[in-house]
């Protein structure tokens, strides 16, 4: 089993729970994927999701022009 990483058993504290509760539903799971599994690739799609506002963020987020941040480089 050399190389794999164990998984941990991550808890969302209240106020990450508040946070998904309030987002449209299509994004709930990604979010708790990128929290709670610790996904780098979740955490960087809903960062940049949660950037657009979550509104039409397939297209806004493809369509980004913001080239100072940070995860710009790594979504292109």
């Amino acid at each position: 089993m050399k190389g794999r990483r164990k998984k941990t058993t991550a808890t969302l504290s209240d106020r990450q729970a508040a946070y998904i509760a309030d987002l449209p539903v299509s994004y709930q799971d990604g979010m708790r994927k990128a929290l709670i599994d610790k996904s780098l690739a979740y955490a960087v799609k809903m960062k940049c999701r949660d950037c657009c506002g979550f509104e039409n963020a397939t297209e806004r987020v493809r369509d980004c022009n913001i080239t100072t941040c940070p995860l710009w480089a790594v979504r292109r």
